[in-house]
C-alpha cells in the first residue's frame, strides 16, 4: 500500500512539474510571437509613414505642377483630389476583398510560423 501511495505522490510530483514547464514554454512562445509581431508591426508603421510622406510630396508637386499649366493653383490640386478619388473607387469595388484576404493570410502565417 505505502508503495502505491509512493507512486501516485511520485506522479502527482511528475504532472506538476510537467504542467509548470508546459506553462512556461507557453509563455516563452506567447512572448516570441508578440516580440516578432510588435517588431513587424512597428517595422510596417514606419515603411508606412516613409511611403505616406513620398506620396504627399509627390502629390503636392504634382498638384503645383499641374495648376501652373492650368495658369490656377487650386485647380491642380482639384486634378490630383480627382485622380485619388478614382483610385479610391476601383480599390474599393475590385481590389479591396483580395487586399483584406492577402492580409489576412499574412497575419495568419506570421502567427502561426514556428521561428
Amino acid at each position: 500500500m505505502a508503495n502505491l501511495l509512493d507512486s501516485v505522490e511520485e506522479l502527482a510530483s511528475s504532472v506538476q512539474s510537467y504542467t509548470t514547464k508546459a506553462i512556461m514554454l507557453a509563455r516563452v512562445q506567447f512572448t516570441e510571437i508578440l516580440a516578432v509581431g510588435i517588431s513587424d508591426l512597428i517595422g510596417s508603421i514606419w515603411t508606412f509613414i516613409t511611403f505616406s510622406l513620398c506620396i504627399l510630396s509627390l502629390t503636392i508637386g504634382m498638384a503645383l505642377y499641374i495648376g501652373d499649366l492650368l495658369k490656377k493653383n487650386y485647380l491642380g490640386f482639384l486634378v490630383m483630389a480627382g485622380f485619388y478619388l478614382i483610385v479610391f473607387i476601383v480599390v474599393k469595388l475590385f481590389l479591396l476583398k483580395s487586399i483584406k484576404s492577402k492580409i489576412q493570410n499574412r497575419v495568419i502565417i506570421k502567427i502561426m510560423q514556428k521561428h
